[in-house]
């Protein structure tokens, strides 16, 4: 009997912690948060001042990010490479809150120059399968790293 005893509670004990390890509240997330690539004290990246994006729910909030290559701060000046940066590193960040850019209801797009508009429009639009997002393009005098857009966004998984 004692045997059996401890059989179900070892049981009980390894469900409540493979459950635990699938929701991700082992990895010191807040129940009911996703947080996408994490930063901040007693995270892999201390230093960096944001995580990429936060899941709540059915809604992702997505951080600001630029064109700057991954990994190296690197930005490519030509400006249709930027773009393409800029849209493929947003669109990776979306994915791995497990959306698509077609959950997209909100974007922010800050910009240094407004005469880009029509080229980013142009390039924008080819990351979308259907109605596009409520968005803002912003013009700003400067942006980090030089660069000439930051994007920021809200999806939500219906």
């Amino acid at each position: 009997m004692q045997f059996v005893t401890r059989s179900i509670g070892l049981s009980f004990v390894l469900g409540i912690v493979t459950t635990l390890i699938v929701t991700g509240v082992v990895n010191s997330q807040q129940p009911g948060r996703q947080i996408l690539d994490p930063g901040g004290p007693g995270t892999e990246n201390p230093d960096r001042a944001y995580s990429r994006g936060v899941r709540i729910g059915n809604t992702l909030y997505v951080a600001g990010n630029t064109g700057q290559v991954e990994n190296t701060g690197s930005l490519d000046r030509d400006l249709e490479t930027e773009i393409r940066s800029l849209l493929d590193g947003f669109k990776s960040n979306v994915e791995a809150g497990g959306m698509t850019m077609d959950d997209l209801v909100w974007v922010q797009i800050f910009c240094t120059d407004l005469a880009l508009y029509d080229m980013f429009n142009e390039i924008y639009g080819s990351y979308f399968s259907g109605p596009l997002p409520s968005r803002a393009f912003i013009g700003t005098s400067t942006l980090l790293g030089n660069s000439h857009f930051e994007i920021m966004g809200t999806a939500v998984d219906e």
